[in-house]
């Protein structure tokens, strides 16, 4: 349950969700264009790229779940000190003043991190030979076309 808390918060977090084969990302949904047709070296271009973004996302995750505990919050306080800023009554939640002042300095580290998770993130799409755009494309397309699916899964197997 906590990580599946932790994950929400955390996809909602980082710029490219866990990764192409998690549950739900927050990527914006794109049309996908049928006719749109990746080479199979962009699929395994991609395959390659997804493995580190989502070794980076991980170490990302870790750090701020670290983050959290040292705060002395678990992550379901942290959820839900997030939930109630983002709605603007984190002063109706009942949350110790020392409560609020971890919560703000563990959310402040987390921002913090963030920007360097998403150049390494997009360090690791480009070292593949993929363009930002395109690893979202295929993602997009990997979640809402079966055939960019079926391909995707082709390559895994081999």
């Amino acid at each position: 349950m906590k990580k599946i808390l932790l994950g929400a918060f955390l996809l909602s977090a980082t710029c490219y969700g866990q990764a192409a084969f998690a549950q739900q990302t927050d990527l914006p949904q794109q049309e996908v264009q049928q006719e749109e047709k990746f080479s199979e070296t962009e699929l395994k271009q991609f395959l390659q790229a997804n493995t580190k973004v989502t070794t980076i996302q991980k170490e990302g995750q870790q750090t701020m779940l670290k983050l959290i505990e040292e705060a002395n919050l678990d992550v379901e306080q942290f959820n839900k000190f997030a939930q109630a800023q983002r709605e603007q009554k984190l002063g109706d939640i009942g949350a110790t003043p020392e409560q609020l002042a971890a919560f703000d300095k563990a959310a402040q580290q987390i921002v913090e991190i963030q920007p360097a998770v998403k150049e390494n993130v997009k360090k690791a799409i480009e070292e593949e030979g993929l363009t930002e755009d395109k690893y979202k494309a295929i993602v997009t397309a990997y979640q809402q076309d079966e055939t960019v699916k079926a391909k995707v899964h082709e390559l895994m197997a081999r």
